[in-house]
């Protein structure tokens, strides 16, 4: 079984997944938020 996480900012969102035995995770991707005000 793996993980997901999210470490959601003010500007920007990461996304991260553990490893199968879930000792560790790996960033995989950040995204940009945007401002809709």
């Amino acid at each position: 079984m793996r993980i997901l996480g999210l470490d959601v900012g003010e500007k920007r969102i990461g996304i991260a997944i553990s490893d199968e035995l879930c000792f560790t995770a790996n960033g995989l991707d950040v995204i940009e938020r945007k401002n809709n005000g």
